[in-house]
């Protein structure tokens, strides 16, 4: 996995709050769904403007994440899908010349339908919407440098898959 210090403070704050709240709930890993959780909970960062423009509403989203935490599940830390996802909002902030936000890490989850995060928000919102919505709030980042996405057409092309 790459190190943190390719992440935006915004970004390193949702990976200290997941951690938190695995902790609070005795949950031993860290997914996707912990993520979008975090950023709902963020409302400072550009993966919060695109889930709540796109009609995400955080109190639905905490009841589903809560109500099915899997305190069973035996994998310590991130699981190794959330690894691959933080590697590849790296390489989308990378190929941009900047640091990975939260926007970043969006798009990568977003990329991955089949993962928790993406399947809680599916059952939410439109996630055909919630991508046209991150396209315009991506590019009016905060001062965080969370920096602006390129949003390319192959993330349409996977949820629609």
């Amino acid at each position: 996995m790459q190190p943190l210090s390719k992440a935006t403070d915004n970004l390193r704050k949702a990976f200290h709050f997941v951690n938190d709240v695995a902790v609070r709930n005795e949950v031993r890993y860290v997914g996707s769904e912990h993520f979008v959780y975090a950023f709902l909970c963020m409302p400072d960062c550009g993966a919060y403007r695109a889930l709540t423009a796109s009609g995400v509403n955080k109190a639905q989203y905490e009841q589903l994440f809560f109500g099915k935490l899997d305190k069973g599940f035996g994998y310590d830390g991130l699981t190794p899908r959330m690894q691959k996802m933080y590697d590849r909002a790296v390489m989308l902030a990378e190929d941009e010349n900047m640091q990975a936000g939260t926007a970043h890490l969006l798009y990568a989850i977003l990329e991955q339908p089949k993962c928790v995060g993406a399947g809680y928000l599916q059952t939410l919102a439109d996630l055909t919407v919630m991508l046209g919505n991150a396209h315009t709030d991506f590019h009016h980042e905060t001062a965080h440098n969370e920096g602006k996405v390129l949003f390319r057409t192959i993330i349409t092309d996977c949820l629609l898959n």
